[in-house]
């Protein structure tokens, strides 16, 4: 069984990890004039399943779309068609990421949220902004629980989990190790999401840079900081995939 712990801070582990890696893929292709493409925008700032998945992964999106979504038919044949499109398309970038029964359930639960997203548009039903955000951030909380399962049985126990009101909260002993895990903690978790979500991702940030003495500092300051912690090991999520 995982380690609660990891469970827990997995949601933004993956979001920083990734962010973090197209960052220095950005950057490490300009050394040499390469230009890569964005690959990660804000996706936790969506409103819907939809726009997660135009922010997150932009690459990979755009490989199943032009190889697997269109030349299935994509939305040239009907409704019916297109929905059943997306969730072949949506199953099987799942698979991509790993043969396991984890990642189809996975990609096609994100495959049967697309086709009700694009029912919900269909009908031509509106939603508050703020409350699409908070739903397809629980989405995809829950979702990355499958994803994250080394099994479907461990999958299915830490849904339980999830739903059983009385196991609310984080663990975060890596933060304050002195404090028991409870229902506050709650709150570090709630403060990282809107943390996430008011800031400025680096893309938007870089539009707006005057290299000056003050952004030398950062950096300098930020590269003390990842020297410092060079002790310890943190392997890069994606290097499984």
């Amino acid at each position: 069984m995982l380690p609660p712990k990891s469970v827990n801070r997995y949601t933004f582990q993956l979001y920083f990890d990734f962010s973090g890696y197209t960052d220095m893929a950005i950057g490490l292709g300009l050394i040499f004039n390469i230009k890569l493409p964005q690959n990660f925008d804000s996706p936790y700032k969506s409103a819907s399943i939809i726009e997660f998945w135009r922010r997150w992964h932009m690459t990979l999106s755009r490989f199943l779309r032009e190889y697997l979504y269109f030349p299935l038919g994509g939305n040239r044949k009907g409704s019916y068609r297109q929905y059943a499109n997306l969730m072949i398309t949506m199953t099987l970038g799942g698979l991509w990421h790993g043969a396991s029964w984890n990642f189809v359930i996975w990609g096609f639960l994100h495959g049967l949220a697309l086709a009700g997203n694009h029912v919900w548009r269909l009908f031509g039903f509106r939603m508050h902004w703020l409350l699409g955000r908070i739903i397809t951030f629980l989405f995809l909380v829950f979702t990355w629980v499958i994803f994250r399962a080394e099994d479907l049985h461990q999958a299915l126990v830490m849904v339980k989990g999830m739903l059983n009101i009385h196991n609310i909260g984080i663990h975060v002993s890596y933060i304050t190790p002195n404090l028991p895990a409870g229902r506050h903690e709650i709150i570090v978790l709630f403060a990282i999401y809107i943390f996430v979500s008011l800031s400025k991702n680096s893309s938007q940030l870089k539009q707006q840079l005057t290299p000056n003495w003050k952004w030398a500092l950062a950096v300098s300051f930020c590269l003390i900081i990842g020297v410092y912690g060079l002790n310890r090991v943190s392997q890069f999520l994606y290097f499984q995939f």
